[in-house]
């Protein structure tokens, strides 16, 4: 069997996972799924088949869906041979393109790597998971107590691996996960359905491939070999490309006791702590009823507080892709003045405030990066 074999560093990780994880029969148990004979086991991940300095795009997902009908698994495998057989598994998924989630990866993977082949692109990329189970139900919640134990089991540590790449989630699910680590991630759209159907999810990933585009640009060229990719994670370290990714990337806080239950309304955020969290980030004109100012050039944005104490925000539809849909929430407008075609309404969803303003810098510092 051809084998797609992360890093050793990798490989340590995931057979931990595959041992299996104890905490499938503690704090997993009832949520999510150890069944190797129907499918079930920690996958979905794949690439960095080179040295682990060669890997400049970490996409995290949210977590594996329900098997395909011909994915299993021998019970009595070891961690070694579940690793193999389901990175084989994905590969030819992804090599297949076999439904959206893998065709629209590979269309990202296009666009941030031009000119190389497949193979090629899965030695700069690290495709996981932030949780590595499929939940009992495909999509369901899952309860943060479990997310939380996977992340900091494993998505953690994968990620420590790759201090000089860009880190990338895609999907609210897996923002918000792997955000909590510790680490500054860019936050995107969904890749698979429903959430990838939105335009303004995928406009978002045109973000990472401008990252990655910038990440290479500022240290030499995407097909060098690991001891030139080696010397610019020195590089990066001392504030030059990585620094720069790290500004372009955003965080997430911790929101309710299920870190991926729907979104209600918003505005959960009074005027007072607009005010003083836009003073932290370096906003330099904060008036009620007037435009947000900002050191760098970011889209209009009306801060607006009705009769009823609710905040809303009012930008024009042209910048609708300054404000991804996992972060921000569109809504009717407030006030009649705004009720036009070329204007929307728009607040921050719900736990996600000072995430939501970090991305609308991100988009802002790069779109200034491109038109230079």
């Amino acid at each position: 069997m051809e084998t797609h074999l992360p890093c050793p560093e990798l490989q340590g990780i995931l057979r931990e996972a595959l041992a299996p994880c104890p905490e499938i029969t503690d704090k997993c148990r009832g949520y999510m799924r150890w069944d190797p004979e129907h499918g079930h086991i920690p996958r979905g991940c794949l690439g960095a088949t080179g040295h682990r300095d060669e890997v400049r795009l970490v996409i995290i997902a949210a977590e594996p869906g329900d098997p395909h009908a011909e994915e299993k698994y021998p019970a009595t495998a070891t961690p070694g041979e579940y690793l193999q057989l389901f990175t084989a598994h994905a590969y030819n998924c992804f090599a297949h393109s076999r439904d959206r989630y893998h065709a629209n990866v590979r269309c990202l993977l296009s666009a941030c790597f031009p000119g190389l082949t497949f193979d090629e692109q899965l030695r700069r990329v690290w495709i996981t998971e932030s949780c590595l189970c499929s939940a009992e139900k495909e999509g369901g919640s899952i309860p943060v107590k479990v997310t939380r134990c996977c992340a900091d089991r494993y998505l953690k540590k994968q990620l420590a691996l790759f201090p000089d790449a860009v880190l990338a989630a895609f999907s609210t699910k897996a923002v918000r996960r792997s955000s909590q680590l510790g680490f500054r991630v860019l936050a995107c759209g969904a890749l698979a359905p429903p959430g990838c159907n939105r335009k303004e999810g995928r406009e978002s990933w045109e973000m990472v491939e401008r990252a990655v585009k910038q990440l290479l640009d500022g240290g030499g060229d995407a097909r060098s070999d690991v001891s030139d990719a080696g010397g610019r994670a020195g590089a990066s370290a001392d504030g030059g490309v990585g620094e720069g990714r790290r500004e372009g990337c955003v965080s997430v806080p911790a929101g309710s006791n299920r870190d991926d239950e729907p979104h209600g309304g918003a505005g959960n955020m009074n005027s007072d702590a607009y005010v003083e969290m836009f003073r932290k980030m370096g906003f330099t004109d904060i008036q009620l009823r007037k435009t947000l100012k900002h050191v760098k050039p970011i889209p209009s944005l009306y801060f607006n507080r009705d009769g009823d104490a609710f905040v809303s925000f009012v930008g024009y539809v042209k910048d609708k892709a300054s404000f991804p849909v996992n972060l921000w929430e569109r809504i009717p407008p407030r006030k009649k003045k705004d009720d036009r075609p070329d204007v929307m309404t728009v607040v921050p969803k719900p736990g996600c405030e000072r995430a939501a303003f970090e991305a609308l810098l991100v988009y802002a510092g790069l779109n200034t990066e491109a038109s230079r």
